[in-house]
């Protein structure tokens, strides 16, 4: 008896039995399959019948199909006009345009149909709101995207804001997350809030301790500042000094052993990655020594590489070879490339017409077209 232990996608009338295999399966039209043996997710066929509560089993409802949800236990996307007692469900539920529900009772994640009514503090319920809908986030206790124009206290509220252009609030009050407006004035220090900058907008960021993209020839001390920077092109800044992670503009030098940074390639730059201890994606045709630099790589097409000696995850070119029991890594086959999965213990996506013992690879397997596995 196999034991697949594997995520499998069934071909059109492919048996499989699902209690030996221990298998997620989305199931083919009309396939026949006893749940409660196999303990297997799965997608309902239209119009076919099954026991959930036997099952335990999470469910996207067909049309029209009839259940009962208190003995099922079950994950609900609910079919329009179809009716369901969720307090006796205690289920997730997206709602269908103008169906009522008690959300108090149901404890349950809500995305609003335009207009309609819900009281969020007995529902302690997730809102995005509808344009021109009212709630009063002190008692709902709720995340809210602001429609536009909408007044709201945060301070009261305790919410995370997306401001509309021209709201105005205070962010001390409010604690909040704030996407910035174009040309809104704001004290970070008092604010302490994630800030995206708009385009020439003064910050003192050691002051305000904040996440900032750079606008162009924006001057900031990283240093006095502790903050992620993204360059913008020709800024000079001394990594050393500032902790940064940077995204390296063409041609700009940089120490990464003294900066410890994150580092993308930029053609040609030369760079020592044993002394730098960085993340590289290879620039075509550049050399490395991977053992002593253990580094993620991607592949050139045809470059070499020992990965015994380099430890890396591989992608493969092409017809190239490669020992993976030598090499334990992660391969994406090449057409037609061999290679025994249970002495390389690999994640494996099947070529087209290649044959594998799933029983001896214990290896995830999306099938081809029409194979079939007992």
């Amino acid at each position: 008896m196999e034991d697949l232990k594997s995520s499998k996608t069934l071909a059109p009338n492919e048996n499989i039995d699902l209690k030996r295999d221990k298998v997620m399966k989305t199931l083919a039209p009309n396939e026949n399959i006893d749940l409660k043996r196999d303990k297997v997710m799965k997608t309902l066929a239209p119009n076919e019948n099954i026991d959930l509560k036997r099952d335990k089993l999470m469910k996207t409802l067909a049309p029209n199909e009839n259940i009962d949800l208190k003995r099922d236990k079950v994950m609900k996307t609910l079919a329009r006009n179809e009716n369901i007692d969720l307090k006796r469900d205690k289920v997730m539920k997206t709602l269908a345009p103008n169906e009522n529900i008690d959300l108090k009772r149901n404890k349950v994640m809500k995305t609003l149909a335009p207009n309609e009514n819900i009281d969020l503090k007995r529902d302690k319920v997730m809102k995005t709101l509808a344009p021109n809908e009212n709630i009063d986030l002190k008692r709902d206790k709720v995340m809210k995207t602001l429609a536009p124009y909408e007044n709201i206290d945060l301070k009261r509220d305790k919410v995370m804001k997306t401001l509309a252009p021209n709201e105005n609030i205070d962010l001390k009050r409010d604690k909040v997350m704030k996407t910035l407006a174009p040309n809104e004035n704001k004290d970070l220090k008092r604010d302490k809030v994630m800030k995206t900058l708009a385009p020439n907008e003064n910050i003192d960021l050691k002051r305000d301790k904040v996440m900032k993209t750079l606008a162009p020839n924006e001057n900031i001390d990283l240093k006095r500042d502790k903050v992620m920077k993204t360059l913008a092109p020709k800024e000079n800044i001394d990594l050393k000094r500032d902790k940064v992670m940077k995204t390296l503009a063409p041609k700009e030098n940089i120490d990464l052993k003294r900066d410890r940074v994150m580092k993308t390639l930029a053609p040609k730059e030369n760079i020592d990655l044993k002394r730098d201890k960085v993340m590289k994606t290879l620039a075509p045709n550049e050399n490395i020594d991977l053992k002593r630099d253990k580094v993620m790589k991607t592949l050139a097409p045809n470059e070499n590489i020992d990965l015994k000696r380099d430890k890396v995850i591989k992608t493969l070119a092409p017809y190239e070879n490669i020992d993976l029991k030598r090499d334990k890594v992660m391969k994406t086959l090449a057409p037609n490339e061999n290679i025994d999965l249970k002495r390389d213990k690999v994640m494996k996506t099947l070529a087209p017409n290649e044959n594998t013992d799933l029983k001896r690879d214990k290896v995830m397997k999306t099938l081809s077209p029409m194979k079939t596995k007992t």
